[in-house]
């Protein structure tokens, strides 16, 4: 997709905005389905297809934490590019302990649900 991002950038024509807002969507939203689902799937023990469908309601659910989450993940990309020693020591972890954090009201919610049954 990453690809095809980039390719689209040499067409000039107006419809190919359209198409590229399509393709950014869809990074994003694979992206963070694939952060989300493994998030999901080290804090509870369900099936890979079980926690994709999770991720996809946690992606939806809260536009904030999306909006932060995405920020977010630019900020780490931007200091990594900065500090290219950061990519191999400190920014999966960083990341990962954010994507946590952001969670949080999730994993609260999922854990109420859980708890009613």
């Amino acid at each position: 997709m990453a690809y095809n991002l980039y390719l689209s950038l040499s067409i000039h024509t107006l419809w190919i905005i359209f198409i590229q807002f399509i393709i950014v969507f869809a990074l994003i939203l694979d992206f963070s389905l694939a952060i989300f689902t493994v998030m999901l799937r080290s804090r509870y023990d369900v099936a890979f297809k079980d926690a994709i469908k999770l991720a996809i309601v946690q992606f939806f659910s809260n536009f904030t934490q999306l909006l932060t989450f995405i920020i977010g993940t630019i900020v780490l990309i931007v200091i990594s590019l900065k500090w290219p020693g950061m990519i191999l020591f400190l920014s999966p972890g960083i990341y990962m302990v954010g994507a946590d954090r952001l969670s949080r009201r999730w994993y609260d919610k999922i854990d109420k649900m859980l708890g009613a049954v």
